[in-house]
């Protein structure tokens, strides 16, 4: 073999695989260290092929000489050696001194679904402990979860300098903990929720993670997969919010903290300290807003006569968000006088005020509310409701359960033109929050990001989305994520070119004269192809796919805002 050129001999090396030719082993294990990577590639996964226990040594050795310089020779290794299945030997080199090596290990072992990849959360090398992480997680490792639950109160602060990698093991160990579901796993998220030492960020993701905890959502987390978790006693958070409440509601999460703490039925405040908070104009709304909904959520009558005299108070905040928490807190207690504060609301008022107003007359006990919601459902019919206001309509009259609504509800669907998908989704063309659309985003269930970049500022695989708003209208940007076929922004689209001579030219189409195509194949300067030479080729095709479709009708109205943004 060493008489043959380089691509003879990776050819060679990769046909003994395929034709599961064992003879040509000990070929195969020479050609590890060939000097041509390529050449080292298919050695490695025609020896995993043949399942080659003598090469398991060679293998390894190959892992700590390429040192994770190239991530293809990294891949074919840790492939070939599962592929092999010798775990005895793989599990002796976890512990090698060689980084690269115990990498391997870790992803053999991931792919093995090994519990035993769980020795990793306590490597030396933070990458490793990252990448154990993602095993238990993404694959998932269900016997080494309690390992990665566990590791979340043993963990410092992500570095500055590498917080890609930290923010994807701690999001993973609060997911996991979600996933245990024990007293002891609420504990731990409360006290990582509660610990000012965390990104803010992170914090945040864990207080919600404890908010959802006795009824956990079905998708999880971190990547937006479907995997529902059972139901919880809510017993199982009180130790939690005994030990950690009180400082979560003087934290710098303690709006959320409180309404959460409230849900739960265990906030750690007396009604007169909440009364206070509620009507302290010096305080952010926010609070306000908290301490109101904790007042209205109690179950004392004496609370209820403090959250209705602050709410009336708020009434006459100049802040639009406290103004709608007060009427819903009066529609909630004094139903008669909510509805009549709901109904006194403007066309002109700020948004947040009319649109907040759907929801809370949907819970309103009050004929008055159910009329209201019914001249609104005629008026989105009619096409003269407020476009921002539309979603809201829909979502209360849904939510309101009465027969006449439902029955207007169903004649309005019916109208709508079965193949007019932008028509179906017209409610998400205005009204959304910018801010929520940012974190819809940047979400790992929306995966815009792994694409087009955080913040919109390219990632290479989709358009850079600075100035997008420029270039589309709301229809167009929703076109854009609902439709992502529609319209291929040049350059992005994937198109397969079949030559005359039988080859093919695969790529991104850049452009396109009357002479001839522009691809870029990843290898080099782009190709240009004239059209002489072309015997057929594919229409361009968006690598984007239809995720919006995943997204509840809210989020796709805030992450069609913020794309207005950029």
């Amino acid at each position: 073999a060493s008489s043959l050129a380089a691509e003879p001999r990776a050819q060679l090396a990769r046909v003994a695989g395929d034709a599961r030719a064992a003879q040509f082993a000990p070929l195969l294990i020479a050609l590890l260290g060939d000097e041509r990577p390529r050449v080292r590639f298919f050695a490695a996964q025609s020896l995993g092929a043949l399942g080659a226990r003598e090469a398991v040594g060679p293998l390894f050795e190959l892992l700590r000489t390429n040192a994770d310089a190239d991530v293809f020779i990294r891949y074919a290794t840790a492939w070939a050696l599962q592929r092999i299945g010798d775990v005895d030997a793989v599990l002796a080199h976890a512990s090698d001194d060689s980084r690269s090596v115990r990498l391997g290990a870790l992803l053999a072992l991931r792919w093995w679904k090994d519990a035993r990849v769980a020795q990793f959360l306590d490597d030396a090398d933070r990458f490793l402990v990252a990448e154990a992480a993602r095993a238990i997680h993404d694959v998932p490792i269900p016997g080494a979860n309690a390992a990665l639950a566990a590791k979340l109160a043993t963990l410092e602060p992500v570095p500055n300098d590498d917080v890609e990698t930290g923010f994807a093991l701690h999001r993973r160990a609060i997911a996991a903990n979600l996933a245990e579901g024990r007293a002891g796993n609420a504990s731990a998220l409360a006290a990582y929720a509660a610990d000012t030492r965390h990104a803010k960020a992170l914090r945040e993701v864990a207080l919600e993670a404890f908010a959802h905890f006795t009824k956990p959502e079905p998708r999880e987390i971190v990547l937006g997969f479907y995997r529902p978790l059972a139901e919880r006693k809510p017993d199982v958070v009180f130790a939690a919010l005994d030990q950690h409440g009180r400082a979560l509601v003087r934290g710098d999460l303690s709006e959320r903290a409180m309404a959460i703490a409230t849900d739960y039925g265990r906030l750690p405040l007396e009604n007169a300290e909440l009364a206070a908070r509620a009507n302290d104009a010096r305080a952010t709304p926010a609070t306000r807003e908290a301490a109101l909904r904790a007042l209205a959520g109690r179950a004392d009558e004496s609370a209820h006569a403090e959250a209705v005299r602050a709410a009336r108070l708020a009434l006459a905040s100049d802040a639009p968000a406290l103004r709608a928490t007060a009427r819903e807190v009066l529609a909630q207690l004094a139903p008669a006088e909510g509805v009549t504060a709901l109904l006194a609301v403007e066309p002109a008022a700020p948004r947040i005020e009319r649109q907040r107003g759907y929801a809370a007359l949907a819970r309103a006990h009050d004929p008055r509310a159910e009329a209201a919601l019914a001249r609104a459902l005629d008026a989105l019919a009619g096409g003269t409701l407020a476009a921002d206001e539309q979603l809201d309509a829909l979502e209360a009259a849904r939510a309101h359960g009465s027969a006449a609504l439902a029955a207007r509800l169903a004649a309005y669907e019916a109208a709508l033109p079965a193949d007019d998908v932008l028509g179906r989704y017209g409610f998400a063309l205005a009204g959304g929050d910018a801010l929520l659309g940012a974190s819809v985003f940047e979400s790992e269930a929306a995966e815009c990001m792994r694409c087009h970049g955080s913040g919109g500022h390219g990632a290479g695989a989709g358009p850079d989305l600075t100035g997008v708003s420029q270039r589309h209208d709301a229809r167009g940007l929703l076109e854009s994520v609902l439709l992502p076929q529609a319209q291929i922004a040049p350059g992005f689209g994937a198109v397969a070119v079949t030559l005359r001579d039988g080859s093919v030219v695969n790529g991104a189409q850049l452009e396109e004269s009357a002479s001839a195509v522009v691809v870029a194949t990843g290898e080099g300067e782009p190709r240009r192809i004239a059209l002489r030479e072309i015997a057929s080729r594919t229409p361009p095709s968006s690598a984007m796919p239809p995720t919006a479709f995943g997204l509840t009708p809210s989020e796709l109205r805030d992450l069609i805002a913020y794309l207005q943004t950029r």
